[in-house]
């Protein structure tokens, strides 16, 4: 499971244990310094308590610092399912979340399921990362490597699935010189217009710099080890 690096002073962490896996979130807005929240939006603020998702495993497991709140996340409480492949934060404070049955945004209380437009409402979507770029946008890759951008509260279509047995996905979002986003899907560049069109992406240099330097940055992640039970991934 990868969590894409999404806010500057966010941390994210996953434990494993013999019952499942546990999501832990604790994010903090670098905005002003120490004590001054008068810039922080109302999200922003919900967004500064410790967030904890448990999933299908015994939050017991799982010691916890003093000050932390933890507080387990599932199905009942609005979690579109108990599985979770991908959790990003965007600019405005917002927690996204990837799971088997789809896209939701978290406030800090509730989650709000993003479904697709159209037709596409009757379909079931695999859904196996999110990306969250400069911008402010929410990408949400799929398992049949299509790509979809969440555009007023709906998940519209920009690439479609590739129905062939093992598809190439798509592991990469960067912003380029021009300030457009270009994709990795495979062996593939594409960049994509303010309007949503698809063109291919030459492999230049410096696009080839940021590609690499995102990677870089997703590597730089420190896997610990907590014990027999459990495996973390922090990302700071």
């Amino acid at each position: 499971m990868d969590f894409p690096r999404v806010y500057k002073g966010s941390r994210w962490s996953s434990a494993r244990g013999a019952g499942g896996v546990c999501l832990r979130g604790a994010a903090r807005v670098l905005d002003k310094g120490p004590g001054d929240l008068s810039c922080c939006p109302p999200v922003r603020l919900l967004i500064l308590i410790f967030l904890s998702i448990f999933l299908r495993v015994d939050g017991a497991e799982f010691s916890t610092q003093p000050g932390v709140l933890v507080r387990v996340w599932q199905s009942p409480d609005g979690l579109p399912s108990n599985v979770v492949r991908s959790l990003v934060q965007s600019s405005d404070g917002y927690i996204w979340v990837a799971t088997a049955e789809g896209v939701a945004r978290f406030d800090g209380f509730e989650f709000e399921l993003i479904e697709p437009e159209g037709e596409l409402r009757r379909f079931r979507l695999a859904f196996s990362r999110l990306f969250a770029t400069p911008g402010g946008e929410i990408w949400a890759a799929t398992y049949q490597g299509g790509l979809f951008r969440v555009v007023n509260g709906r998940l519209r279509r920009i690439l479609d699935n590739i129905r062939i047995p093992k598809p190439p996905l798509v592991t990469q979002m960067i912003v380029d010189a021009d300030g457009l986003v270009v994709f990795k899907r495979g062996n593939e560049y594409g960049r994509i217009s303010t309007d949503g069109k698809i063109s291919p992406a030459e492999s230049s240099p410096d696009l080839m710099d940021r590609f690499a330097a995102d990677l870089e940055r997703l590597l730089s992640a420190k896997l610990c080890a907590a014990g027999h039970k459990a495996r973390h991934l922090c990302l700071c």
